[in-house]
This record gives C-alpha cells, structure tokens and sequence, in this order.
C-alpha cells in the first residue's frame, strides 16, 4: 500500500473528507476477515508509516459499524482505534489484543459475550456508555493509562480479575447488575465508584489499592467503604475505611495529633483489619516490662541460690503478667505485699507507676484485638 492510501487513516482526512469514511472502514473490516496476520502485517507497515513520515493523529476507524465477525485476538492496532457506536452481532473476542493508541469504544453495543481478557492498553481506554448485554470479561488485561467506563451497564458477569488499572479507572454511574469480580486486580490510583450501583456479588478480594497520597484518594475509598457497608460486607469495609485513614495522613490540613493517632492505629492493628498485631503488640510490651521488673529485682541482689533465682524468674513472670490480667491491682494491699517480696527495698511508689503505666499501655492492644474480632465476626 502506497503512503498516499496511508495517509488517509489520519484525523485531518477524516474532518477533510467525511464522506470517505464509510469506504475505508469497510477497507478495515475486510482486512480484519482475512486473519490476524494479514491484519499485523498491514499493521506493521502503517505503523513504520507513521514513524517514518511523523504522521500526526493517525486512526482507524470502525465506528457506527456492524461488525459480524468476533475475532480480534492477537490483533495489533499501532495507533488510536475508534469503535464508537458499532454494533457487535456476535460474541466478540479481542483477547491478548494490544492497542497502542487511544481505544475507544464508547456507545458500542455488545450482543454477546465481549471478552478483552489479557489484552494490553497503552494509552485511554473508552468504554463509556455501553450496555454489556452478555457476559464480560478483563482477565489480566493491562490497562496502562486512563480507563473510563463512565455511564455503562453491565448486565451479566463483568470480571477483571487481575486486571492492572496503572492510572484511574473511573465507573461513575455504572450499574453491575450481576457478579462483579475485581479479585487480585491492582489499581494505581484510587478507583472512582461515585454513583455506581454494586451488585452484592461483588468481589474484592486481594486486591491491591496501591494509591493513598491522591487528592481525590479519600472521597473515592469512603464512597467504596459506604458501598461495602450498604451491602454488609464488613470485611471490604474495613478496607476500605483503612484505606481512606491512610488517604487522610497524608492531606497537608490533617491536624499533626489525627496523624499520630492514625500512625499509631496503623501501626497497632491496621485500623482494625489485623487480629494478630495487637497481640504482638501486647507481647513486646510484656516483654519489655518484664526486662525492665527483672533489671529492677536483680540490682537489689536478693538471690542467694539458684532455686531462689528460679523461683523469682517465675513470680516476676507472674507479676508482670497480673498487671495486663489485673491492671491496677497493685494499688492494694496485697499488690503492695508482692512489691516489697519481690524488690525488697525499692521504692514502692516507683515500681507501683511503672505497673500503672504497663496496665494503661497494655489496655490499648488487649481493646483494639477485641474490636478487630469483633468486627470480623460481626453481622449487621
């Protein structure tokens, strides 16, 4: 094909001779029927066109078609490609497809199955304003820039699993009327759900939700985490919630105490998602009590066998130990009794302050292991 029938696969051409457009979309088309690799050999050569010649806003065109065939797989596009408004009869395949410029394919209508699973999208992708009629799928698709399905439905199984959304995906106002799995996907940058309706089969588990520092990262988890909680679903919830506090750290108005707290909360049970860091967090303070009473005991040098060292290592275990079973206990007389065994002459009222603040401090991770059970486990 000469570059003169190149260069009318450009956008100029296209305002310049509107009347043409049908023609060369048929010209597309009949290429697409010869196969996969008449159309990436074609492909190949436009693309070494472009490049060669510095062609601006090169397309190929496909909208306001009717495309009967579904075969799209393996098919390479090297610069953007509109399927604006074309009508798929059939189920409809463009599996491992690499689309090298803008895709958009907003207003198209999907009779069957629309399957894009493992395809590759460098730049925008548009599927705004469509009805997915039939089953839909975006298995492990990368989607490298922005991803909009803005106004769309999807009225059976829509799934992306592993799908990579490195810039926004934005489902404003979609509706999934069925199963919708995001299970083990990776977004960049905070999704936008506002105004989406979620049907309650909607998976997110092992998700990835790398993006706390966006402006725009706080609105969008808290509109997921009320979505979550309309539905129940307390443990997409709480991710949720965990991911908008973290959004909110990094806000340049969070007061510098909020920071601390939700540093601290973090930190301690992962703002109630974690069951075992409390616990951890319980276990390092007992320790570090329990080294700070045994330095204590043994500069007052009360051993005078090793069976009376045994059995002072076991009662400041149990010392340290009552102080998270029996937080203040130690103001009694009996916890006064147990002071002047095991320290002898050390200050009663030192080592009583030291218990009131591991009794204080242990309280927090002991509260904070009851609420992430609780809300485990809890139905609404």
């Amino acid at each position: 094909m000469s570059g003169k029938e190149f260069e009318r696969y450009t956008h100029r051409y296209a305002i310049d001779h509107p009347g043409d457009q049908e023609e060369i979309a048929k010209e597309h088309l009949h290429r697409v029927k010869l196969g996969v690799e008449k159309w990436n050999d074609w492909n190949n050569k436009f693309e070494s066109f472009i490049k060669e010649n510095n062609i601006k806003n090169p397309f190929i065109d496909f909208s306001k078609c009717t495309i009967e065939t579904s075969k799209f797989s393996n098919f390479e596009f090297a610069c953007d490609v509109h399927f604006k408004e074309t009508h798929f009869t059939k189920p409809v395949y463009f599996k491992s497809t690499v689309f090298s410029g803008v895709a958009s394919f907003s207003g198209a209508k999907f009779t069957g199955v629309a399957n894009f699973s493992h395809s590759t999208f460098s730049s925008e992708a548009f599927f705004s304003m469509i009805n997915f009629m039939s089953h839909t799928y975006f298995n492990d698709t990368q989607f490298y820039n922005f991803a909009s399905f803005i106004n769309s439905s999807f009225s059976r199984f829509a799934v992306f699993r592993k799908s990579q959304f490195s810039k926004q995906a934005n489902f404003i106002n979609v509706v999934f009327s069925n199963s919708t799995s995001f299970e083990d996907a990776i977004f960049g940058i905070a999704p936008n759900f506002h105004q989406c309706e979620l049907h309650s089969d909607t998976n997110f588990d092992r998700c990835q939700f790398i993006d706390v520092k966006s402006s725009f990262a706080t609105r969008n988890y808290r509109t997921l985490k009320l979505k979550m909680g309309e539905q129940r679903s307390t443990t997409e919830e709480a991710m949720f919630y965990a991911l908008e506090q973290k959004s909110k750290y990094f806000h340049h108005d969070t007061k510098i105490s909020e920071k601390i707290t939700s540093f601290a909360y973090e930190k301690t049970s992962d703002y109630g998602q974690s069951i075992i860091r409390p616990i951890i967090v319980l276990g390092l303070l007992t320790l570090v009590f329990f080294f700070v009473y045994s330095f204590q005991i043994f500069s007052v040098d009360v051993f005078k066998s090793p069976d009376d060292f045994r059995s002072n290592f076991i009662e400041t275990i149990q010392f340290t130990i009552r102080q998270i079973v029996k937080p203040f206990n130690i103001w009694s007389i009996n916890g006064v009794e147990s002071i002047i065994k095991l320290f002898g002459g050390a200050s009663i009222l030192f080592i009583q302050i030291q218990c009131l603040i591991q009794s204080l401090l242990s309280i927090i991770p002991v509260t904070l292991f009851v609420l992430a059970i609780r809300r485990k486990f809890r139905m609404n």
